[in-house]
Formats: structure tokens, sequence, C-alpha cells
């Protein structure tokens, strides 16, 4: 048994020399062939080389992680993908709780609709986020990151739905919607999905967001680059939600959508073109 154990690795050895010899782009015609394509004979693009090395690192710590450490990528690279905000909102949700959704679609005929705002929730306010315009998207990305969780419409989060509907992003949206046909509510609900609760029985810090203690619990402290990364972050997603706010309430007439107008300009609800009482300035 032995020696067949020898024989086969000489033969083993022996393919492998061969097959190291082989030049994958030789035609098989010689010196004397015709002169190569200098396409065909010119290395891969050296920015190809770190994806190549990447993957294959990957595929080498495939070969020798467990089943726990494989949880441990997947956990950091969702954490990685998080802004501060949308772990505040994992955080609220961490105790089971459940949250009203509101989606606003825009009816512009018999059957046509489109959807105007998704997402909209309370779950940002009770977790205190910073930047409470950016809820519908934090709930957005964490549903891509399969988070969180979208169901039916619970009758008992009545109070709450009313609530949310005097929320700023919903009014915009629902004046949107009324100018180009009629507005119409979905209510939902938002509640941690099962992998949202995995990532957080792996990853909670030992206190809650507020208590003003995470660092102390864990032994964190962030750089001031990182804090100023975040502020940065922060700034931007306000001045954003602040232009989006000031093009609703404007009166210049930066995009009319199209609509069936009068004669004298108006809509048939008898609004001007711009959305308001009032006739568009020059």
């Amino acid at each position: 048994e032995s020696e067949l154990g020898q024989l086969e690795r000489t033969v083993l050895g022996e393919l492998r020399r061969r097959l190291d010899n082989v030049d994958p782009l030789d035609d098989g015609q010689g010196p004397g062939g015709p002169v190569e394509h200098p396409a065909r004979t010119a290395p891969p693009p050296k920015q190809t080389e770190p994806l190549r090395v990447a993957m294959a690192e990957l595929l080498m710590r495939s070969l020798e992680q467990s089943r726990r450490r494989a949880r441990e990528y997947l956990y950091m690279a969702l954490l990685r993908q998080m802004v501060p905000d949308e772990a505040r909102i994992l955080a609220a949700l961490a105790d089971g709780s459940v949250y009203p959704v509101v989606h606003v679609d825009v009816r512009t005929g018999v059957s046509g609709s489109r959807r105007l705002l998704s997402n909209a929730s309370s779950v940002g306010r009770a977790a205190g986020v910073a930047v409470p315009a950016s809820v519908p998207r934090y709930l957005t990305r964490l549903l891509h990151f399969e988070l969180v969780t979208i169901g039916e419409q619970d009758p008992a989060l009545a109070v709450q739905y009313d609530v949310l509907m005097t929320d700023e992003t919903l009014r915009y949206a629902e004046e949107d919607a009324r100018r180009e046909g009629r507005a119409r509510f979905v209510r939902r609900t938002v509640r941690i999905s099962p992998l949202g609760r995995d990532l957080w029985d792996a990853c909670h810090p030992h206190d809650k967001p507020g208590v003003g203690t995470w660092s102390e619990a864990t032994g964190y402290v962030p750089s001031d680059a990182e804090r100023h990364a975040w502020d940065a972050v922060i700034a931007e997603e306000a001045e954003l939600a602040r232009l989006e706010r000031e093009a609703v309430m404007t009166d210049l007439p930066a995009y009319v959508p199209p609509v069936s107008l009068h004669k004298n300009g108006l809509h048939e609800n008898g609004r001007h073109k711009n959305g308001s009482g009032r006739p568009l300035t020059s």
C-alpha cells in the first residue's frame, strides 16, 4: 500500500511539473509561427491583483473558519455598513417592540399608482436618532440588510399611527401626492428580524444607548478623527433634509409634474402650477 501511495505521488508530481511548463498563451505553432498579438501576451492589469489576493484570502479563511467564526465575519460586515442612527433603531427594536410604519402612494388614474415615500416610522423618534428626516432611508437600508421586517397593520397601534401622521416627512409627501393626484396611505409595522436578533445578541454593549455608558462598558473610546467623520455624515444628512424641505416649500417652479391645466393656468383643484395658492414668480 505504501508503494502504491509513493507511485501516486510520483505521477502527480510529474503531472504538476508538466502543467507548470505549459504556456497558457502558446498556440502550438512554435517559434516560426505568426507573431503573437500583444493583447494575448500582455499581463493582466495590475489593479486586478489586489482583488485576486482578497478573493484568495477569503477562500483560504473559508477552509479554516469555524461556524462561530463565520457568523462573526457576517456580523462584522453588517456592522461596518451601518450608520450610528441605524444602530440606535436596531437597539430600540431589540426588546421586541413593534412600531408603526406608513408608506405614501399617489393615485394618478383609475388603476395607476406609484410610491412617493416608503418606511416612514416613529421608531426613529423613539430611538432618538440625530436626523429624523432620514428615518425612511434608515429603515430601507436595515430592510436591505435583513435586520428588520415589515408586517401588517396593527390596530392596537391606532394612536401611534395618528401621531405618526403628523410627522413632517409624511406631510410633505402627502402634499406632493395631492399635486399629482390622490394620496393613499399604507399602514404597516416594523420589528426586529431573526437575523437582527442574532446580530444584537452577539454584538450589543452592556448598556443601552442614551445611558451614556457605552464607552465605559466596552472600553472603546472613539478617536477625534472618527468623531469628526461621523459629525460630517450627520451634518450632510441634515443639510440634505433641509434642502428637501425647502424644495417642497419654495414657490420657485424647479419641477412641475405633468398634469392637466385649465386655460387660466390652474389645476383642476384650483391651485396654481407651483402647488400653492399663489401664482409663479419670475
